[in-house]
């Protein structure tokens, strides 16, 4: 009988041993895992959740990591590291700050060989600098109010006392404005003739304007009516359009 029982536990001992080798394997592979990764959400200000989403992804990385939409539309959530976190947060305070309200105003002038000089004095001497016109003639002034990232459309018409039924459209797309609202606005513009109707653009380009300081952009010939009041016969003359422009930001400075 000791011999049967001695067998008996030589038998049972190594199903034990294999159960303490699993529990370890265990242990190891929960200890591989690391600890659970932090979680932040963020509610965004400007840009959309795909707009932040498609910023952010690439420093997200890790295979328990993620970017996930959040409870609404304007909120982001992330799974990563601490410092990882500490990167999105950077990218988030410098991208998605709250747009800044940007007032674009415009002033068309007619420069001709005509006697006549409605210019201000800030751009006056450098309109005379580069062109040899003997006259300018302020024919429409106006402003828009827009934003950052946004398209922006203004009409400017003839003073119907001078000049014909003629209408212009000062259009185009701002994009974000450099040095915290002190610096400069890039943006694209187009001029346009809505009235009488004329195929193409009179001009269109991209630039970068100084706040707070007016730039001056000019066409080349074009056609312009003269005639003094309506019901009169056309009186239309060749002209070169100035276009001013002047942006502000309107308000404080942002955060």
């Amino acid at each position: 009988m000791l011999k049967i029982r001695w067998i008996l536990a030589a038998a049972v001992a190594p199903s034990v041993v294999v159960a303490q080798d699993t529990t370890a394997v265990r242990a190891v592979v929960a200890a591989s895992a690391g600890p659970q990764l932090p979680v932040r959400t963020y509610t965004l200000r400007r840009l959309s959740t795909t707009q932040a989403a498609r910023l952010i992804t690439p420093y997200v990385q890790g295979p328990t990591a993620g970017v996930f939409p959040g409870a609404s539309s304007h909120e982001l959530t992330v799974r990563a590291s601490q410092s990882t976190l500490r990167v999105v947060d950077s990218l988030l305070r410098e991208r998605d700050k709250a747009s800044a309200p940007v007032r674009l105003n415009f002033q068309l002038f007619a420069a001709s060989d005509s006697a006549g000089d409605d210019l201000p004095a800030d751009i006056s001497a450098a309109l005379r600098s580069m062109f040899r016109f003997k006259g300018y003639t302020l024919i429409s002034q106006g402003s828009v109010a827009t934003n950052e990232d946004e398209e922006f459309s203004v009409t400017l018409g003839a003073n119907q006392a001078r000049h014909g039924p003629t209408l212009y459209r000062v259009n185009g797309t701002i994009e974000s404005v450099a040095g915290n609202g002190m610096g400069s606005l890039p943006l694209t513009i187009r001029l346009s003739q809505l009235s009488p109707p004329s195929s193409g653009a009179i001009f269109s380009t991209g630039l970068t304007v100084p706040l707070g300081q007016t730039v001056v952009l000019g066409s080349g010939a074009v056609e312009v009516d003269e005639r003094p009041r309506t019901g009169t016969g056309p009186n239309v003359s060749t002209q070169a359009l100035i276009l001013a422009l002047r942006p502000d930001v309107v308000g404080s400075k942002r955060e």
